[in-house]
Parts: structure tokens; C-alpha cells; sequence
């Protein structure tokens, strides 16, 4: 790996790079999504989810992206990353997750008036902290 670091950045120059071609593929696909998700809303009248349900799934699917590609290339820890920095990460995203667990088992209904509703939500927003806290830690040790 490249030791080179730019100057004022916690990144070296290789993962620099990738953060930014992989950002500029997360914009481009979170257009391409809001993009779809209003062809289905408008143009054909399916209305699958609350507004608020239809954004977490969105943003759920482009964090995923961004956050697996930075993990699998090697580009999510910073050039000087510590065990306690991906240690905390990791177990606070994991308790978030936990806490959307328990909201998602307390709810008596993922469905209101045929659409999804923000239970369903806290389900995608539940699978979401615990992946990414995998991925994190699954980062550190990787490239530790």
C-alpha cells in the first residue's frame, strides 16, 4: 500500500482515491434511485411506503453500498486507525441496532392502509446499524 498521505487528510493517497470514486458512484446512485422511486410514486400510482419509509430504504441501500465498498477496498480506516476507534464504532452502531430491534418487536403492525409504515422502517434502519457494525469491525481486522 501506498505510505504517501496528502497533506490535512487522515487518508493516504490510495484511499483518498477510492473514497471519492466510491462517492461519486453512491451519488450517482442515490440519483438513479430517487429517480425510480418517483417513476413508481407518480407515473404509476403505487404507493408502497410512507414518505419517510421510502427515504430510509433509499439511503438505507446507498449506505450499505458506500460503506461495503470502502470495507472490501480498504478504505474505510483513516492511514493511522486504532482498535478503540473501530471497537467503539462498532458496538455503538451495534446497540443502535438493538434498539431498532426492540421498537421492531414492539410494534404491532409494519402495515397502515396497505403501505409500509415507520416500523418498517425501523427494521430497514435495524439491518442497516448491525451490517454496518459488522463491516466495521470486519474492516479493522482485515486490515489490521
Amino acid at each position: 500500500m501506498n505510505d504517501k498521505k496528502i497533506k490535512g487528510s487522515k487518508f493516504d493517497e490510495y484511499q483518498e482515491s477510492i473514497r471519492h470514486k466510491y462517492g461519486f458512484y453512491s451519488f450517482i446512485l442515490i440519483v438513479i434511485l430517487l429517480l425510480l422511486n418517483v417513476i413508481i410514486v407518480d407515473r404509476f400510482k403505487f404507493f408502497y411506503a410512507t414518505q419517510a419509509v421510502q427515504t430510509i430504504l433509499i439511503i438505507s441501500i446507498v449506505i450499505v453500498y458506500f460503506i461495503s465498498s470502502l470495507t472490501m477496498n480498504g478504505a474505510y480506516f483513516p492511514f493511522r486507525r486504532n482498535e478503540f476507534y473501530a471497537r467503539t464504532i462498532s458496538f455503538f452502531l451495534f446497540l443502535t441496532g438493538l434498539v431498532y430491534c426492540y421498537r421492531v418487536y414492539n410494534a404491532s403492525s409494519f402495515f397502515d392502509n396497505g403501505m409500509l409504515n415507520d416500523a418498517a422502517g425501523d427494521v430497514l434502519l435495524a439491518v442497516l446499524s448491525i451490517f454496518n457494525a459488522a463491516m466495521i469491525y470486519y474492516s479493522y481486522i482485515k486490515n489490521k
